[in-house]
């Protein structure tokens, strides 16, 4: 399945988070790290066993693209499915499914214009506030 522009856009500029820097590249709000392309390979081929066909699965759908993760497990997935919802954000919940309120971002590039917004001028994204312990960004609820 081939990405949407600005997800193919974004990755072209930057292929996510090596392993070895993961932990402390939650540069999204809730600590999530860009994957790169193996890893949204990786994640989706985790996720799809339990992908269904419904219009609002809970846990996944085959044209949900894995886009971010975060050492809870949680993380950030885009719908890809043709049609009004597509290129929505959502917030994947190990333990509660997808939720495509994920601080209201309608798609990536206003979630990633959002987050340029808030480390400008050190506002919030949600109830998110970016602060920087030890010369690593994090998000203080």
């Amino acid at each position: 399945m081939p990405f949407l522009p600005e997800l193919a856009e974004l990755l072209s500029h930057n292929d996510g988070t090596s392993e070895d820097h993961w932990r402390s590249a939650g540069f999204l709000p809730g600590g999530h790290a860009l994957l790169s392309v193996a890893g949204i390979v990786d994640t989706y081929r985790r996720l799809a066993p339990a992908a269904d066909d419904e219009d609002e699965p809970m846990w996944f759908h085959l044209h949900w693209v894995p886009v971010a993760w975060g050492i809870t497990g949680d993380g950030v997935i885009i719908d890809q499915r043709p049609g009004a919802t597509q290129g929505r954000v959502g917030e994947y919940l190990k333990y509660d499914g997808v939720d495509f309120a994920f601080r209201g971002q309608a798609s990536l590039g206003r979630l990633l214009a959002d987050l340029a917004v808030a480390l400008e001028t050190q506002t919030a994204i949600g109830h998110y506030h970016p602060v920087v312990i030890d010369g690593v960004l994090d998000w203080d609820v």
